[in-house]
């Protein structure tokens, strides 16, 4: 009889563990809900073509390919970036804090003047001169390992010629 007792005493503990991970999740799973910002009010929420060329925003997207962007905050840590391509795809990508001031304090220069020429942007033309100068020049690795093949080379050869 005595085992049985201890039985339901364990069992009604178990019964109150389960109720109480049910109640926790059930009160962690609330929805995510996103809110629609503007990175500033001189761009407002919807970031067009020409104010991330002025702005000089999201470099690692490309000019020809971006129509607009959304910014949406999860919490005051997470925000989301939604990139729309003329093709109709949709990039996102998170942003940190950190990169939100950074986007804000680059708006404010050019709209404060701190920037002396607000609507020079680099052109897609000088983004591409750039990189073709760049694929074109010899990599760095690659003369590094010609100059380690020859000094291996002349090396070896010196090996052959030296008196054992």
């Amino acid at each position: 009889m005595a085992t049985i007792f201890v039985s339901l005493k364990y069992m009604k503990q178990l019964h109150f563990f389960i109720a109480f991970l049910f109640l926790s999740l059930c009160a962690n799973a609330q929805p995510d809900t996103a809110k629609l910002i503007g990175l500033h009010p001189a761009v407002g929420k919807i970031i067009s073509h020409n104010e991330k060329i002025k702005y000089r925003l999201f470099p690692e997207y490309s000019d020809n390919t971006f129509t607009s962007a959304q910014v949406f905050m999860y919490n005051d840590t997470t925000y989301l970036l939604k990139i729309t391509q003329t093709d109709g795809n949709t990039l996102k990508d998170t942003i940190r804090t950190y990169q939100m001031d950074d986007f804000y304090t680059r708006i404010e220069d050019v709209e404060k003047g701190k920037i002396k020429d607000p609507e020079y942007a680099i052109t897609t033309q000088e983004k591409q001169d750039t990189y073709e100068k760049h694929m074109s020049a010899p990599d760095v690795n690659q003369k590094i390992g010609t100059v380690l093949l020859t000094t291996l080379q002349v090396l070896y050869t010196l090996s052959l010629f030296m008196p054992r």
